[in-house]
């Protein structure tokens, strides 16, 4: 699965999310990958949570649209889509389909962004959902303190840190858990342009992935 936390206002989304992708085990590091990808042809960023290769598959349709459509045409087409390319995942190596799109994007004409989300999770087929104004959201959100939204750059990296303390702590105790790893990567998704940064590195950088170190 993966970390993601971001904010709808109504003209831009901002995201914070980390790099760590696992196997289908959910446990064993594969590699470092953005989960939030800029389609800059389509005004929109995607983020991918659960099965990257889902989000990638995707990625890769949505980059030969023809220029001119936007997120509400992307959305038209989005669940079928995404439905397409999970059962034909399933075909070369089964998985347990759970994966969550969410597409942030501007309309041709408007300058208020809108984000719609799919999901497998819990039997759904990938149904479009829009998202309202205003919501701000945490994947996962913490269990065992208290969530307090942060303002500021130094306190979203600090939410992170805690979740990712907490799930790691889920996992030494044999509970349900989310990976988290790699790095933090900030996207600012405006009118026209999608912003990314890296804002955080995880002290076990280098040693999460014995398997692909140079």
């Amino acid at each position: 699965m993966s970390l993601l936390i971001w904010e709808h206002h109504e003209n831009y989304v901002q995201m914070l999310s980390d790099t760590l992708v696992t196997a289908g085990d959910g446990v064993t590091p594969v590699c470092y990958q953005s989960k939030v990808s800029a389609l800059p042809g389509l005004n929109l960023a995607m983020a991918t949570m659960g099965t990257a290769e889902i989000g990638l598959h995707l990625y890769r349709t949505l980059m030969q649209v023809d220029a001119g459509e936007d997120i509400e045409a992307v959305n038209g087409v989005a669940p079928e889509l995404l439905r397409h390319i999970r059962d034909g995942l399933e075909e070369q190596r089964p998985d347990d389909g759970i994966s969550t799109i969410t597409l942030f994007g501007f309309p041709n004409g408007s300058e208020h962004v809108s984000v719609y989300s799919y999901t497998s999770r819990d039997g759904a087929e990938f149904e479009s959902k829009r998202e309202e104004l205003g919501k701000v959201s945490v994947k996962p959100g913490p269990q065992e303190f208290t969530l307090d939204y942060p303002e500021t750059y130094e306190a979203k990296i600090d939410l992170a840190c805690r979740i990712r303390e907490e799930q790691e702590r889920f996992r030494e105790e044999g509970k349900a858990f989310v990976r988290i790893g790699g790095e933090l990567q900030a996207t600012h998704v405006s009118n026209g342009r999608v912003d990314q940064a890296v804002w955080h590195r995880f002290p076990d950088y280098d040693q999460s992935l014995p398997s692909v170190r140079m």
